[in-house]
């Protein structure tokens, strides 16, 4: 398996076919998985992004997004589909502290069987997601608000709180984790 870390544009605008070879380096003609840290608006031409999706939708080329990567894309409202999430339109840090207490949803996939059921994490702040819906995302952990007091814009009517999930787009598997900002 072929992962690319680095920056998209110097990735995208190559033929996304599958059997095209890139001229000076990887291309999404010959890569696997991208591991995506974008930080807010990651400058990609038109073309570019048609690349991309294509690569992602047609190809299956896998996309796993780092914490920062669900930074507010605003020139861009397609990365918020291949996410499956926007983020909050107040603020997309963590209102709640540094500390969190995770409740592993899905304890039998290969993204989260190696930690508990319960997974209290100091200085466990997340970037705070918004605009999903559990039809669109498998969640894999989600942030425990049962003992936290509500915060104004933060706080869904059903206290969900997501902070790794997967999801398809297209032919892609897609996982996207919100946890950032320590080791563990």
């Amino acid at each position: 398996i072929t992962i690319f870390v680095g920056q998209l544009p110097k990735l995208a605008g190559f033929s996304t076919d599958g059997t095209t070879p890139a001229s000076g380096g990887p291309s999404l003609c010959n890569i696997d998985a991208i591991l995506f840290a974008g930080h807010r608006n990651v400058p990609l031409s038109a073309e570019q992004r048609r690349d991309l999706v294509a690569a992602l939708k047609d190809r299956g080329v896998g996309f796993v997004s780092l914490f920062i990567g669900t930074l507010p894309n605003t020139d861009w409202p397609e990365m918020h589909n291949i996410l499956g999430a926007g983020n909050a339109a107040s603020d997309v840090h963590d209102p709640f502290g540094g500390a969190s207490t995770f409740i592993n949803e899905r304890p039998d996939s290969p993204f989260t069987r190696h930690l508990p059921r319960v997974w209290d994490l100091a200085n466990g702040a997340v970037y705070h997601p918004d605009a999903y819906t559990r039809a669109n995302i498998d969640v894999l952990l989600r942030k425990d608000l049962s003992k936290l007091a509500p915060v104004a814009d933060y706080t869904r009517t059903d206290g969900d709180y997501p902070v790794a999930w997967t999801k398809m787009y297209g032919k892609a598997k897609v996982f996207v984790s919100t946890i950032g900002n320590n080791e563990a």
